[in-house]
């Protein structure tokens, strides 16, 4: 067989976008006016870059603050056991 290699997606729909997101499409259009999400506009097409949202994402990734103390470490063997 001859398989051509897979097209990568570079624009997303808003229902990709939405469901990619894990939000209704209703969040999305919201986020989207407010100016969280950036369009492409293609004729009267609304499309989402896949790299823009790929950094929005690791931009609003929560990171573990390094000065943080975990609450289990304030446990005492015997709490320990309970748990």
């Amino acid at each position: 067989m001859n398989e051509s290699p897979a097209t990568p997606v570079f624009l997303l729909t808003p229902r990709q976008t939405a469901q990619a997101l894990g939000i209704s499409e209703r969040t999305l259009a919201t986020r989207t006016k407010d100016g969280t999400f950036a369009v492409v506009k293609i004729g009267r097409c609304t499309r989402y870059d896949a790299e823009m949202l790929r950094r929005w994402i690791q931009d609003h990734t929560q990171k573990k603050c390094e000065n943080s103390e975990n609450p289990l470490d304030k446990l005492t063997s015997a709490d320990k056991v309970r748990i």
